[in-house]
């Protein structure tokens, strides 16, 4: 079952660039949960939650989730088609590549192989952090793809055939196991084969019904980030235009204080220009005021 296009959630996309992005010293996984429809004659798969896995490989370049894992994650997505009426499955997964190309390595197209041996319309998702651009800054790049048989591959992925993610999720741990080791046996068989990757158009759902191209989003999101920032700006420069303002009317207004309670405090100007005679009490008068000399 070869999907003709992948269309993921703004929220899927912020989900596995966050994961991808939380550290850069190893690989991080997760499971996609949605479903596939058919669309004018093609398929079409429709992620609508990412779920970050707990790494269960060692080694820092490889990844893989547990049967426990996949249970809990079919478990979600049972719940959500039953609280919501969208079916939901597991039909995917992502992880992240840091410091290197977003391209699939041969590991990669062999994991996505054996996936799809449990489940036809499986996709990956691979998230490519941690590199710069000749500018210095840092890029994100995201690959959705599947894996093509060809010679002895195409037998081996005919092996389990039909077999969905949630009839694997319906049978108890043991039998996983046994389905899933049987698959990596054929694998191994297969390893001589070629596996060929066939990249996935993929799209991110702008308003709910008209998905768009990865890097239109992405373009979008940035104008908006700009814009974001701008207008914090001028935020910033108009809060503190109103602070300096205050601050001076602030002044203004001590100073006129100031000035009111120096006046208050001084002593009366007198004009000693003009003549001023003042009579002088009798009871205050000495003898040479009383007695004028002749």
């Amino acid at each position: 079952m070869s999907l003709s296009r992948v269309v993921i959630t703004p929220e899927v996309f912020l989900t596995c660039t966050t994961h991808a992005l939380s550290t850069e010293a190893e690989e991080v996984m997760g499971l996609l949960l949605g479903d596939i429809r058919g669309e004018e004659g093609s398929l079409v798969a429709h992620i609508r939650r990412a779920v970050p896995q707990i790494r269960t490989d060692r080694r820092k370049d490889r990844v893989e989730t547990s049967p426990e894992q996949m249970a809990a994650c079919s478990a979600l997505a049972e719940h959500v088609s039953s609280s919501t009426g969208l079916p939901t499955r597991v039909v995917g997964w992502y992880h992240s590549h840091p410091h290197i190309t977003v391209l699939p390595s041969h590991v990669d197209v062999n994991t996505q192989a054996m996936y799809q041996m449990l489940d036809e319309g499986f996709i990956g998702l691979i998230f490519s952090v941690f590199n710069s651009a000749p500018s210095k800054e840092q890029t994100i790049q995201v690959t959705a793809f599947q894996s093509l048989p060809g010679g002895d591959a195409a037998a081996a992925a005919g092996l389990l055939q039909g077999v969905s993610s949630d009839d694997l999720a319906g049978l108890d741990l043991q039998t996983q196991e046994a389905l899933r080791a049987s698959a990596a046996e054929h694998m191994q068989e297969a390893s001589g084969a070629s596996w060929h990757r066939k990249e996935v158009p993929l799209a991110v759902l702008q308003d709910g019904s008209n998905p768009s191209t990865l890097s239109d989003y992405v373009e979008e999101q940035q104008l908006q980030e700009d814009n974001k920032r701008l207008q914090e700006l001028l935020d910033a420069q108009l809060a503190a235009a109103a602070a300096a303002a205050a601050a001076a009317a602030a002044a203004a207004d001590i100073c006129a204080d100031s000035d009111a309670g120096d006046g208050a405090a001084s002593a009366p100007l007198i004009d000693l220009a003009g003549e001023t005679t003042t009579e002088v009490p009798a009871s205050l008068r000495t003898n040479d005021q009383a007695q004028p000399a002749s």
